[in-house]
C-alpha cells in the first residue's frame, strides 16, 4: 500500500466543541474521527441523561463532519452490557463506523452476546494479549472489528497473526 487511512482522535466534551473539532478535521482532510461521548460524571447520570448527552455529542460530530466523515465512538469499557445496548441503539441513527469497547473485556461471552444483539458494528480487543483470546472472541461471534494493541498483543508479528485470524472470520482490523 502507498497510503493508509487515519482517524483523528478527538476530544470535545460539549456538542459545540465536538461540532467544531469535526468540522476542522474534515477541512484538514480527515475522513474519520474517534471520540468518547460519555463525558465527565457519566457514572452518576440516569440512563436517560446518559443517552441524551451521548446523542447530543454524536449528533454534533455528525453535523460538523458531514456525510463524508466516519464516526468511531470509543466508550472505553464504561458501560454494563444492558446499558450498552440502550446507549448504542440510541446512537445507531448517526451510522457510526463502529463502537469501540463498550463493555469490560472480562467476559468473551458477554462481548459476543452484545455484538449479536446490535445492528451497529462493534470493535474491541485492545486489552487482549494473545492470538488465542482473539480466536475465542471471534469464534464466539464477537466484533466486526478487532483492535489489537501492538504493545499488548505481542508486537507486529503477533498482530499479523491476529489479522489473519480475523480475516478468516470476515472481521476487519483497526489499530
Amino acid at each position: 500500500r502507498d497510503k493508509i487511512r487515519l482517524h483523528l482522535l478527538a476530544g470535545g466534551g460539549t456538542p459545540e466543541s465536538m461540532r467544531e473539532i469535526a468540522k476542522n478535521a474534515a477541512a484538514e482532510g480527515f475522513t474519520a474521527i474517534k471520540f468518547d461521548p460519555l463525558v465527565g460524571g457519566y457514572q452518576d447520570m440516569t440512563v436517560e441523561r446518559l443517552v441524551q448527552t451521548a446523542r447530543e455529542i454524536t449528533a454534533a460530530a455528525r453535523e460538523g463532519g458531514g456525510v463524508d466523515m466516519d464516526l468511531v465512538i470509543e466508550l472505553h469499557r464504561k458501560l454494563t452490557p444492558l446499558t450498552a445496548v440502550t446507549v448504542i441503539e440510541a446512537l445507531a441513527e448517526f451510522n457510526p463506523y463502529f463502537i469501540e469497547d463498550p463493555i469490560q473485556i472480562d467476559s468473551i461471552q458477554a462481548q459476543s452476546d452484545l455484538a449479536r444483539r446490535l445492528n451497529v458494528p462493534i470493535g474491541n480487543g485492545e486489552r487482549l494479549t494473545t492470538i488465542w483470546e482473539f480466536r475465542e472472541l471471534l469464534e464466539a461471534g464477537g466484533p466486526q472489528y478487532v483492535r489489537p494493541d501492538v504493545a499488548l498483543a505481542g508486537g507486529l508479528t503477533h498482530c499479523k497473526k491476529i489479522a489473519a485470524i480475523a480475516e478468516a472470520w470476515h472481521c476487519a482490523v483497526v489499530t
